[in-house]
């Protein structure tokens, strides 16, 4: 279960919370820097996790935000460009 996690919490959260994100508040730039802040720091807080419960919230934020980054674009097309923005 713990596997599956980030990869539900993707499909489910992190996609419907990318297009309002990137279209009224931050921008596909500002998007992806904050998707990008929140994956370092949920994988920072799995690494100090001590129980199975905590392990699982932080890889369910950690599956929200790489969702969410993942779908502002493509990166093996896009990459150069929001590398060059950034």
């Amino acid at each position: 279960m713990l596997n599956a996690i980030p990869l539900i919490s993707a499909a489910v959260f992190g996609t419907t919370l990318a297009d309002p994100l990137q279209e009224y508040y931050l921008g596909r730039r500002g998007s992806v820097m904050v998707s990008c802040f929140i994956t370092i720091a949920s994988t920072i807080g799995a690494s100090a996790t001590r129980t199975v419960a905590q392990l699982a919230i932080c890889r369910a934020i950690n599956g929200i935000a790489l969702g969410a980054k993942a779908s502002i674009g493509n990166f093996a097309s896009n990459l150069g460009v929001m590398l060059a923005e950034l």
